[in-house]
C-alpha cells in the first residue's frame, strides 16, 4: 500500500485506508457498499479494480481478527459522478474466476424515523425530551403526520455516525422508551435502483392506521433494500448479511 500513497489505520475491525490528496470529506452519496468480497482478497486486489471507475478517497474493509475480511467493504469516491459509474460497471463483476462481487450505492442516514404513535400517546414534548436525554448530537425533532390519526417523528443527528449509534442504542429499547408498536429505524431505505419503498411503506402505514409491521427497512451507511418480517425485533439484525441477501435476490431476478 506504500505505493499508493493511502494512509492506513485499523479500527474496530476496519482497516481504512484514506487518500491524503484531498482535506474535505466527498459529498453525500459519493459511497458505496461492496459485498461478496472472497475472504482472502485485500487492498491491493481492490483499489486497482475501484479506481477504474475514478479516484477513491478512502476504502474500509471489514476484518477479522484471525485476519481474514468478512466478505464486504466500503468505498467513497471523491466525486459522485465516480461512485455512480462504480454502481453501473463493477456490480456483477467476475473479479475471480466464478466469484462476482456486488455493488450498492450507500445512502449516509442522518435521520431516524421514530413511529407510529396514536393521537393519545405521549406528548410530543416528552418524546423529544427522551431522544435528546438517550442520544447523542441530536440537532432537530419534526412531528409529521398521517391521515389516520396516527404520526411519527424524524430525528434528525449531526452526522451518521451519531445516527448510527442512536439507532443501534434506540432499537432494543424501543418498547420501554416509546411503546410495543413502534418502530426505530433509518429515515430513508433505498433499493438498488434508487427508490425507497420501506420510507413509503411506513407513510402507508400511517394512513393505513396499523404498524408498519410486515416490511421492515434494512441498511446503515450501506442501506440495500426491503426484507418482509413477522417479528419486529428481527430489526437488530445483521443489516449487512441482509444487504447480500438482497443482492443476491436482485441478481437471481436477474436486477
Amino acid at each position: 500500500m506504500n505505493e499508493t500513497g493511502y494512509n492506513i489505520v485499523q479500527i474496530n475491525g476496519q482497516r481504512i485506508s484514506t487518500s491524503p490528496r484531498i482535506d474535505r470529506r466527498p459529498l453525500r452519496g459519493c459511497e458505496v457498499f461492496v459485498g461478496k468480497i472472497p475472504r482472502d482478497c485485500y487492498e491491493d486486489e481492490l483499489f486497482p479494480i475501484f479506481q477504474t471507475a475514478g479516484p477513491v478517497h478512502e476504502l474500509r474493509l471489514m476484518m477479522m481478527f484471525s485476519g481474514t475480511n468478512r466478505g464486504y467493504a466500503f468505498v467513497m469516491y471523491e466525486r459522485l459522478q465516480d461512485a455512480r459509474r462504480a454502481v453501473d460497471r463493477l456490480d456483477n463483476l467476475e473479479i475471480r474466476r466464478g466469484h462476482r462481487i456486488g455493488v450498492l450505492p450507500c445512502v449516509n442516514n442522518c435521520r431516524l424515523f421514530v413511529g407510529c404513535f396514536d393521537a393519545e400517546d405521549r406528548s410530543e414534548v416528552q418524546l423529544q425530551q427522551t431522544l435528546r436525554s438517550e442520544t447523542e448530537h441530536v440537532v432537530s425533532v419534526s412531528r409529521r403526520s398521517g391521515r389516520s390519526g396516527r404520526w411519527y417523528l424524524l430525528v434528525e443527528y449531526a452526522n451518521h455516525r451519531a445516527a448510527a449509534i442512536a439507532r443501534r442504542e434506540l432499537t432494543p429499547r424501543r418498547t420501554q422508551l416509546f411503546g410495543p408498536r413502534v418502530i426505530v429505524d433509518w429515515e430513508i431505505p433505498v433499493d438498488k435502483r434508487g427508490r425507497k419503498p420501506a420510507a413509503l411503506d411506513q407513510r402507508r402505514a400511517l394512513k393505513n392506521n396499523y404498524p408498519p409491521v410486515s416490511m421492515v427497512a434494512v441498511g446503515g451507511p450501506g442501506v440495500c433494500g426491503l426484507q418482509q418480517t413477522a417479528n419486529v425485533s428481527r430489526l437488530a439484525d445483521s443489516r449487512v448479511m441482509r444487504c447480500v441477501w438482497m443482492m443476491e435476490l436482485q441478481w437471481k431476478r436477474g436486477g
